[in-house]
């Protein structure tokens, strides 16, 4: 699936300016940078759920806009920041809603497997029979994660999958995600924990200003001039111990932006 040079304007104001990303079946996407850079609604319009002013939105080469709701469902699964859950639903009820558009079709048989399979690879099976409201946020993320493997699409996109999330349960979605695409699925996900990024993805993408800087490998991306450029922060770098991957650090404290106006006033 992809963006094919993607415009989308809020008023007068570009959130995103000719934006051509692709995500690839067996490719774990990660889309980063700085807050306000347009990646939210990047993974919107690719999903089908908001609309370009200008370009437009492919799965499998076909615009989305030609797709209709139920093939869509069936195709890409989708995990947005929060979710909102106004009835008292248990954790096992949420996960189940995410095979309803396999509802009367031969997948249907397949419904209690996976269901069951996406609570225990996401780490929530202890919480099926409690209401979902009454979760903590990181429980809930879980959850909503397991509702997006049970809908088994060959395309998924997830949102700050790890935002709620303490370290172990960070490393576990993103090692999930990069198995979902070493099993053939195309995997985006919008992160904001560059080391996260390097360790995990395939491909890094990063926005700012809501025009796509660069995308390619972890390592041709995640450098101190490109990141430095994005962030408007000083970054280094440091080879993980471990990994072998890029380590990112910020080189020196940023002052908060009302402590500079302060000092540059004298106030």
């Amino acid at each position: 699936m992809a963006l094919r040079s993607v415009t989308v304007r809020v008023g007068e104001r570009s959130v995103l300016s000719e934006v051509s990303l692709a995500v690839a079946p067996g490719e774990l996407v990660a889309l980063v940078g700085p807050n306000g850079a347009g990646k939210t609604t990047a993974l919107r319009v690719l999903a089908g759920d908001a609309v370009a002013h200008r370009g437009h939105a492919e799965l499998d080469g076909t615009p989305i806009r030609e797709l209709g709701a139920l093939e869509l469902a069936r195709r890409r699964a989708v995990l947005p920041q929060s979710s909102t859950i106004e009835f008292a639903f248990t954790a096992g009820d949420v996960v189940r809603m995410g095979r309803a558009p396999h509802a009367g079709t031969p997948a249907e048989r397949l419904d209690d497997e996976l269901v069951v399979d996406a609570m225990q690879r996401t780490d929530c099976s202890h919480l099926c029979e409690r209401e979902y409201r009454s979760l903590s946020g990181g429980e809930q993320a879980r959850v909503s994660l397991a509702r997006v493997l049970a809908q088994a699409c060959p395309y998924v996109l997830l949102d700050e999958p790890t935002a709620a999330l303490d370290i172990r349960h960070q490393e576990g979605v993103m090692a999930l995600a990069a198995g979902l695409a070493r099993d053939g699925c195309g995997v985006l996900a919008v992160v904001h924990d560059l080391n996260l990024a390097a360790a995990y993805a395939d491909r890094v993408a990063l926005l700012t200003g809501g025009r796509l800087l660069c995308a390619g490998p972890p390592e041709a991306v995640l450098t101190d001039e490109l990141l430095s450029a994005a962030y408007s922060c000083a970054i280094t770098f440091r080879t993980h111990p471990t990994r072998g991957c890029p380590l990112v650090l910020a080189a020196s404290p940023v002052a908060p932006a009302e402590a500079r106006t302060d000092a540059r006033s004298g106030s």
